[in-house]
């Protein structure tokens, strides 16, 4: 319901790179070669001179949504490519800021997503996207933090009523 389609999209299909450190140019070549077969627009949405780097929280979610494929080193773009179903490829973030990769790595491990780690080559196999273990995984550790939510609130409810 908050997605919006960003008004400067002009082509249905297209790569989302949404990376918080530097794109090296030999992944800049591989995400470009993978553009030119699939006929893919490249949308850099951090890059200050592209006309997509004023998007909005709500466009955001929609070129999450809609991408043909997401290449990224963000956490939290990977965690709205799991609820979207968009296929992603995680890559290692490249800058000399504090390192963001293990809580990458312990995403990928808990969904079982370590096949989505970009290894130099993006294949046919990471432009498809099969999540139903990701989605049953994700549904367990909601259940888990409904338990455990319930359980400490019925405590300090417990405790509330003591006083």
């Amino acid at each position: 319901k908050v997605a919006k389609k960003p008004k400067q999209l002009n082509k249905e299909k297209f790569i989302l790179n949404y990376f918080l450190g530097e794109i090296p140019e030999e992944w800049k070549m591989e995400i470009e070669r993978i553009a030119k077969e699939n006929n893919c627009a490249i949308i850099n949405i951090l890059d200050t001179n592209e006309p997509f780097y004023e998007t909005g929280p709500s466009e955001f979610l929609y070129l999450e949504k809609n991408a043909f494929l997401i290449c990224t080193d963000s956490f939290h773009s990977c965690v709205f490519s799991i609820l979207y179903n968009t296929p992603f490829i995680n890559f290692e973030r490249t800058d000399n800021r504090v390192n963001m990769n293990s809580r990458l790595e312990t995403l990928l491990s808990k969904f079982k997503l370590q096949n989505r780690k970009f290894n130099g080559k993006i294949t046919d196999e990471l432009l498809e996207c099969d999540y139903s273990n990701a989605k049953k995984i994700l549904e367990k550790e909601k259940e888990k933090t409904y338990n455990f939510l319930k359980k400490a609130l019925n405590i300090n409810e417990g405790i509330k009523n003591e006083n």
